[in-house]
């Protein structure tokens, strides 16, 4: 659990270092968009656990912050496609970088004795999440 509160804590503080206003959830849809591309509006509902009118309202938001582009999809007139967009992509990019520093700058600190174990440990707990994803069914972007 402590470390879940300090990963949170950075998680909190790249987005305020990012330098712009967004909400977790505009955030997270990002996310899966950054991670997955392109997906219809419906789909990114589902993988955020919310109903459809609440995903178009956060994509109303996301649009008019320039973060994502809505198309047409090829397949079907009636659908939507919702991508990052290029001020997207960086904005991710940006959380990334200052995620990524804050992360170094605490293991700095960590005797490199120990940061070979913490780099072992958090590649294992991330291989056995996938594996806990793969045979339970994705967490669905919980965090």
């Amino acid at each position: 659990m402590n470390a879940s509160r300090v990963l949170v804590a950075i998680a909190a503080r790249s987005l305020r270092g990012a330098g712009q206003d967004v909400t977790l959830p505009q955030f997270r849809a990002l996310v899966v968009l950054g991670t997955y591309g392109s997906m219809r509006l419906g789909d990114l509902a589902l993988a955020l656990l919310v109903e459809p009118p609440t995903a178009t309202r956060l994509c109303d938001r996301l649009e008019r912050k320039g973060w994502i582009n809505r198309r047409q999809s090829p397949s079907n007139r009636r659908e939507l496609q919702i991508e990052l967009s290029d001020a997207g992509r960086r904005f991710l990019d940006t959380v990334n970088d200052y995620r990524r520093a804050e992360v170094t700058r605490i293991l700095s600190t960590v005797p490199s004795a120990y940061r070979d174990t913490l780099e072992l440990a958090f590649d294992r707990f991330d291989e056995y999440s996938r594996t806990f994803d793969a045979t339970h069914g994705p967490s669905r972007f919980e965090f």
